[in-house]
């Protein structure tokens, strides 16, 4: 069984302009002192000396430095210097975790790990780029009763395999694209340039091996030969129970710290667009 974090899509990108160059080498309205006509208002169409703002504007296209500018390809960054390359993604580690889970007992076999695999590509039905976490299977022994009394056990209570953690892109889809929401699209991502869909990716990789690490996976139930049948279904019940719980709070934890913040998914939803990132 596989459990699916929320997904990364590419986003989408806007380059600055030659027109926002100014002469001291920072990035500045055409009109405005650095601009690129320099002190005393030079003009980047014709040259002149002396033009003001408004004489300026009556041959640009772009709005004065005092009012906001308008979206597009020759929008200012929001500080006011060429932005940095994107940084290139972090690489994926293929490694073990380690055990997880091992419990031996008379009627219990449960033996768990977990690993983060390589890279790989989306499989038939997946629509995006996304990381995931497979399940291994649980399975609950039949039994032979005897006045309402467990008498036999056909086999073990038994969860065994590896939890693994894998990057899926589509077609079409790089590491080097960048993120359409959540990581790679917060302040202080944008600031230190991890704004790559590969980045993204990778902090739901660190989501989960984080989670396994700080987290307990839950014990299965002792059984024995000679409790009551009701109880015994009851805590298979319940066991199955704590599993998909455990699933399902892996997999919420990852879209609240991953996916949930800067331009956030469900903005990405609600608006059916992507972060707009500023590139050099």
């Amino acid at each position: 069984m596989a459990t699916t974090g929320a997904a990364g899509n590419p986003g989408n990108t806007t380059r600055v302009g030659e027109q926002w160059s100014g002469w001291t080498g920072v990035i500045a309205h055409p009109d405005a002192p650095s601009g690129s006509g320099g002190p005393g208002y030079f003009t980047a169409t014709d040259g002149s000396f002396g033009q003001d703002t408004e004489a300026f504007a009556a041959g640009s296209d772009l709005a004065p430095p005092h009012a906001p500018a308008p979206l597009g390809i020759d929008s200012p960054p929001e500080a006011l210097q060429t932005p940095k390359p994107a940084n290139p993604p972090p690489g994926t580690t293929a490694r073990s975790l380690g055990s997880q889970l091992d419990v031996q007992e008379d009627h219990v076999d449960v033996k768990i790990d977990a690993a983060v695999a390589d890279d790989g590509t989306a499989l038939t039905g997946e629509k995006h780029t996304h990381t995931h976490f497979s399940w291994p299977s649980f399975v609950a022994p039949g039994y032979a009763e005897e006045k309402g009394q467990i008498k036999s056990f056909n086999g073990k209570l038994t969860w065994k395999g590896t939890i693994t953690i894998q990057t899926r892109y589509m077609a079409g889809e790089k590491a080097t694209d960048v993120s359409c929401y959540g990581r790679g699209t917060t302040e202080a991502d944008i600031k230190a340039r991890d704004i790559t869909l590969g980045f993204h990716e990778h902090c739901h990789q660190d989501d989960y091996v984080s989670y396994l690490n700080n987290k307990i996976l839950p014990n299965p139930p002792s059984i024995m030969i000679g409790m009551e049948v009701a109880d015994y279904l009851a805590a298979v019940k319940q066991y199955q129970q704590d599993l998909i719980d455990f699933k399902a709070a892996m997999a919420d934890d990852t879209i609240q710290r991953t996916d949930q913040v800067g331009f956030t998914l469900n903005e990405s939803n609600q608006k059916k667009t992507c972060y707009k990132h500023t590139l050099p």
